[in-house]
């Protein structure tokens, strides 16, 4: 049996830097294990951008796809769950959704065996879901907005049949191990962003939130990050630092070579901490939020129509 991991790539060439990064660093693990058993799926609007190797394929999706994907609110995070849906529907369950900016650290076989049913808690009435990290539990302090969000939005919880009383956690959704059987769950996830976007301003990780609540409703959700490293929040440093790796090689090195240069390449924390502390990079940092801030303001005259006309 084939296992499924897939990438969603799109919007600047940053994105597919980071995204070949990753995927030749599995990639490395695979080929000096000799493993056969794993397919790699990319969708992306740029196939051209993507590793050349049997063990991996691209989807394209196009501009318009992807534009009509991130819904009225233009909400880039709203592409992920539908190409998960897409990707069900296309390629079967249990499958693994993977962000770009990661890199593996091992082959996730022990999380596939449970994805599948077959592991160690085979027998267990609720079965295994994966998402990247356990990042906290809602409170005053923690995600203070959606936490009364979810307060306010009990009776909206229960309609969904999911947990409507607190403790309300946050995961990360770096990784999204979607098991067998769990055909409706994206559906769920997509319904629930759709819903609670509209009532609050902080949207960007409305998204993370609508997949932790679907997901510790239904299912015993494990972490993934001993498979996984995910540099989230270093989206300004790392596209810089691949930049420089990759412009450093041949036109001619094989695959298999640059997958293991990929694998060795030493990009920690403390490089990204010494390069996120540079003005350059405080300065890239606050015209991205500049930029961000206009856009959310035209976001909330939007959602303030939308919620207006909404039936």
């Amino acid at each position: 049996m084939q296992h499924t991991i897939i990438y969603l790539s799109h919007g600047g060439q940053k994105f597919y830097d980071q995204t070949r990064f990753s995927v030749l660093t599995l990639l490395d693990l695979l080929l000096k294990q000799q493993r056969e058993d794993f397919r790699i799926v990319i969708f992306t609007d740029r196939p051209e951008q993507s590793p050349a190797h049997d063990f991996i394929r691209s989807v394209h999706v196009t501009a318009k796809e992807l534009k009509h994907l991130r819904g009225p609110l233009e909400y880039i995070h709203r592409i992920k769950p539908e190409i998960l849906r897409r990707a069900q529907a296309e390629l079967g369950l249990p499958l693994m959704y993977v962000d770009c900016d990661t890199r593996w650290l091992n082959i996730p076989d022990e999380q596939f065996k449970l994805l599948t049913g077959s592991g160690p808690q085979r027998n267990s009435i609720v079965p295994v879901f994966y998402l990247h990290k356990f990042e906290g539990t809602l409170s005053a302090n923690f995600y203070p907005n959606y936490l009364r969000l979810l307060d306010e939005k009990r009776n909206r919880l229960v309609e969904w049949n999911l947990r409507a009383d607190p403790p309300w956690t946050m995961w990360n959704s770096g990784a999204i191990g979607v098991p067998s059987g769990a055909t409706g769950l994206v559906d769920d996830v997509l319904a629930v962003i759709d819903d609670l976007i509209l009532e609050v301003r902080q949207r960007i990780y409305i998204e993370q939130l609508a997949f932790s609540l679907v997901a510790t409703s239904r299912f015993q959700v494990k972490p993934f990050d001993d498979c996984l490293a995910h540099y989230w929040n270093y989206g300004s440093e790392v596209p810089i630092l691949l930049r420089r790796f990759f412009g450093s090689f041949p036109s001619g090195l094989s695959i298999e070579k640059l997958a293991e240069r990929c694998a060795q390449y030493p990009l920690d924390r403390p490089m990204l901490e010494k390069l996120q502390s540079l003005r350059s990079s405080r300065f890239r940092r606050w015209r991205a939020k500049v930029r961000n801030s206009l856009h959310k303001r035209k976001i909330d005259i939007k959602a303030l129509w939308l919620r207006i006309h909404r039936t």
